[in-house]
């Protein structure tokens, strides 16, 4: 339902100091559409630093959910960019796999798994969500399958603060906590505004 300009985006990069050229494409993997940054640059760019250029200057839903290091962007003989000899994007696990300990963390790996279309290997409770591929259509379904699982309200904006399954499962844990009854109002109302 967002409109993408994927121009803007690329005018945006090419701000960017140690990038030379970019260019964006929709890519689609069973069914599921998602932004692919393709850039030329002296040497690999972290992914992490282009994210939090974009996010100072875009909405959320056009930022590229991967970025692709390239030696120089193929074209074709009419000096046009050949897509078809872009490389497909791949996740790179960059940390360790870390396991889900608590019950909590468990359920949200099969959600993630799920919602993602990756295996549980490959996601772990330290990476993050938008990192692995979300984004906002994505964590508007996370919340949904959230509020299914453990019956609490998980607000959009909270995903993006929240974005490892280790976070969420704290919140999801604090917030069934707080609905308890063996808490006061008053104990309730400031846990709320140091945690939540």
């Amino acid at each position: 339902g967002f409109r993408i300009e994927l121009g803007e985006i690329e005018n945006q990069l090419r701000g960017f100091t140690d990038l030379d050229e970019a260019i964006l494409t929709v890519n689609e993997k069973e069914g599921d559409q998602y932004l692919v940054c393709y850039y030329t640059a002296s040497e690999e760019l972290d992914g992490k630093d282009l994210k939090g250029y974009l996010s100072d200057k875009l909405p959320d839903y056009m930022i590229p959910n991967y970025y692709v290091h390239l030696s120089t962007i193929p074209c074709n003989s009419s000096g046009k960019i050949d897509k078809k000899k872009l490389p497909q994007p791949e996740i790179k696990i960059e940390n360790e796999y870390v396991a889900s300990v608590s019950t909590t963390e468990k359920l949200l790996e099969n959600i993630w798994s799920d919602t993602l279309n990756l295996k549980i290997t490959s996601i772990g409770t330290n990476r993050s969500f938008f990192e692995l591929g979300g984004h906002s259509l994505k964590a508007i379904v996370l919340i949904n399958k959230i509020a299914k699982e453990f019956n609490v309200s998980f607000p959009l904006e909270k995903i993006f603060e929240n974005p490892t399954i280790k976070q969420q499962a704290e919140f999801i844990d604090i917030n069934e906590w707080l609905s308890k009854d063996n808490t006061t109002e008053l104990e309730r109302e400031m846990i709320k505004e140091v945690i939540i």
